[in-house]
């Protein structure tokens, strides 16, 4: 019966010590830098009220109400980024609002690897666009032609296809209309 007592504390080897926080640290970079920064935020000081005492090299202390606080800020960083309101991207370009919404929902780096998609076609297509942080801009500040607009939109939809459904991604290129 001895056997089967549950230890006190979690004891983790340090190659999992060095797994969780890579894995901690790829979720709240993934975040941090989109819409739900702050809730990346909540989620961060929840993993490390949760996890920092099973770090016995990060200074943390063991408190009695760990796994309640934490809980609560993984359910904060949940709330905030179900109540925060969509921005009203309705005036964006509708390439910049897919991208925008894309980036947001799916994380940074994703849409980091979106982009340099985006960027390597616009340069071998010559559509003298680059897509940054913030959405495309014109190489020469002069509008896109028609033909690279539609074509760059193709690309788009191709691309993030991948990801999401064709209504999702016509929601957001039709010109005029607030994203969700």
């Amino acid at each position: 019966l001895n056997s089967l007592a549950v230890p006190s504390e979690m004891e983790l080897d340090i190659v999992r010590q060095v797994f969780l926080l890579i894995l901690v640290a790829i979720i709240v970079a993934s975040l941090l830098p989109t819409r739900f920064g702050f809730s990346g935020a909540l989620l961060l000081a929840g993993f490390v009220i949760l996890f920092g005492p099973q770090l016995p090299w990060s200074g943390i202390p063991s408190i009695e109400f760990t796994i309640p606080l934490a809980s609560g800020l993984f359910l904060a960083g949940l709330v905030v980024a179900w109540l925060r309101p969509a921005p009203d991207r309705s005036t964006c370009w509708p390439a910049d609002r897919l991208w925008l919404d894309f980036r947001d929902t799916f994380g940074t780096f994703w849409a980091l690897r979106l982009a340099d998609r985006v960027n390597r076609a616009a340069q071998q297509e010559g559509w003298k666009c680059h897509l940054g942080w913030r959405g495309f801009s014109t190489n020469d500040d002069e509008p896109l032609e028609s033909r690279a607009t539609e074509e760059l939109h193709q690309y788009l939809r191709n691309i993030v296809r991948r990801f999401a459904g064709q209504a999702w991604i016509d929601r957001r290129l039709e010109k005029g209309n607030k994203a969700e």
